[in-house]
């Protein structure tokens, strides 16, 4: 198992938010709060080139010309199925 289940204080109401976290293949969380309802989920999508550069631009660093592709482990481990 990689992963950790914890219990938090409800940002939105306060209440008791149960939430589980996973590192493997990548960082992820998963949450529900027990008394209004808020959930949170980690959201797995690619960004295009564009919003890549925009990024790079904030910590200044030179645009790219093209996106990496996936590693051999990455697509042998079936994980673009994640992607939204």
């Amino acid at each position: 198992m990689s992963g950790c289940s914890y219990d938090t204080v409800c940002s939105r109401c306060g209440g008791k938010m149960i939430c589980y976290s996973d590192w493997k293949p990548f960082d992820a969380v998963t949450g529900i709060c027990l008394d209004c309802g808020f959930r949170i989920n980690t959201v797995t999508q690619l960004a295009s080139l564009k919003e890549v550069n925009e990024e790079r631009e904030l910590f200044e660093l030179e645009p790219v010309k093209s996106l990496k592709q996936p590693t051999q482990g990455w697509i042998k481990g079936g994980y673009e199925e994640y992607l939204e």
